[in-house]
């Protein structure tokens, strides 16, 4: 089963039309008709792991594989192993996020055919000591990666999922960023090979007195100023809400000096009995914090069930809000005008297939340019920006 995706797809409405249980399991003759389909993979991981080679994983018919690319050449260098199911998810349709740091490579996947597995893994790690997380606990409930980053010794994904922390009628969906440490080995015993740098925090996108934007769609990473601390590094982030059937999203920012300190606070504990979560009194030295290789089982133990903060990381400033527009992807740049004063734009795709340019004022943000992309207006599914141009 090859090509789930209607969109990237022409030829599946046709071929499905011929079918009449299209259910996996119930239906034997599924397959013999999509064999018809002609877009066999979907790559969902390329990225540089070296200055000679790409790295690649795709779903390859429900049957992820990945290989190596030689970047010159841009050809196949060979297969890697069968751990492309831990790398890249299995279908198309589920969102997934990955970045190659120092030769390594780190991902944020589901890792099984219904998609229901999800995994924050390190691959390719010197030493072979591969690290992923530990499953005695549900540590992710049903989210959606929409990207990642690397800033000094820690590594950042940004997702939403389903906020067990609390008991609604309706699942509600939280936007979460989660952190691990770059070089995380595990405990000697207790969490062996298991992350016990993992922690996850909520990210709070919301005007006041209203609903808050919960659905995290897209994050951009923008590096800080040259010369500038590293914690002056802002996280962009595209948002729509749960409960709006409308055309509206909003844009919130977030500094990575207030991520790290909502990280650096109170924790909640999660009772495996009741299968509640509780406040826990006071900060924890060992609680989202590196090098803890040498950590007691004890602690540990309380690492295991205490991964999720207490406080949210809040927009830093007002939300930029559209009633109209519901946006799908952003980038950003710091630019300097020719009044000499550096200003931040940001490029914003509606998921009409129209790009906004923005610039941040002191007054609010304006936008000062939109573009049609294509001449017939199409989804656009993702933006880059280049440096040189």
């Amino acid at each position: 089963f090859d090509c789930p995706n209607f969109v990237d797809c022409p030829n599946f409405v046709s071929v499905l039309s011929q079918v009449d249980c299209p259910n996996f399991v119930d239906c034997p003759n599924f397959v013999s008709v999509l064999s018809q389909v002609d877009c066999p993979n979907f790559v969902s991981v390329l990225s540089q792991v070296n200055s000679s080679h790409l790295y690649v994983c795709g779903s390859f018919a429900f049957s992820p594989h990945d290989a190596f690319i030689d970047a010159e050449s841009f050809s196949l260098v060979g297969l890697v192993d069968a751990k492309a199911k831990l790398r890249c998810p299995f279908s198309p349709l589920q969102r997934n996020s990955a970045l190659t740091v120092d030769g390594e490579l780190f991902t944020a996947s589901t890792t099984d055919f219904r998609g229901e597995r999800a995994q924050i893994s390190r691959h390719f790690s010197r030493g072979g000591q591969d690290v992923s997380q530990d499953t005695s606990i549900a540590l992710l409930q049903e989210p959606a990666f929409v990207g990642s980053a690397a800033v000094d010794r820690k590594l950042f994904f940004f997702f939403t999922e389903v906020g067990k922390e609390f008991s609604f009628v309706d699942e509600l969906r939280i936007a979460r960023v989660a952190q691990v440490c770059k070089d995380d080995v595990g405990g000697q015993r207790t969490l062996q090979n298991k992350w016990t740098s993992f922690a996850k925090a909520p990210l709070l996108c919301q005007v006041p007195k209203q609903l808050p934007f919960n659905v995290l769609q897209h994050v951009f990473t923008l590096p800080p100023p040259e010369g500038a601390s590293s914690s002056e590094t802002r996280f962009y982030g595209v948002f729509t809400s749960q409960w709006s059937s409308g055309a509206e999203s909003a844009v919130c920012v977030f500094t990575l000096q207030d991520v790290q300190a909502v990280f650096n606070g109170s924790y909640r504990t999660f009772d495996t009995q009741t299968h509640l979560w509780s406040s826990l009194l006071g900060t924890h030295s060992h609680l989202g914090q590196c090098g803890l290789d040498s950590a007691t089982d004890s602690e540990l133990s309380q690492v295991k069930k205490s991964f999720l903060t207490s406080g949210s990381v809040k927009s830093a400033g007002a939300p930029l809000v559209s009633s109209d527009h519901r946006y799908s992807r952003v980038a950003a740049m710091r630019t300097k005008a020719l009044n000499g004063k550096q200003y931040t734009v940001l490029f914003l795709l509606t998921e009409s297939g129209f790009l906004h340019k923005v610039v941040l004022l002191a007054g609010g943000p304006r936008v000062i340019e939109e573009i049609q992309v294509f001449t017939q207006p199409q989804i656009v599914k993702s933006i880059i920006l280049s440096s040189s141009k």
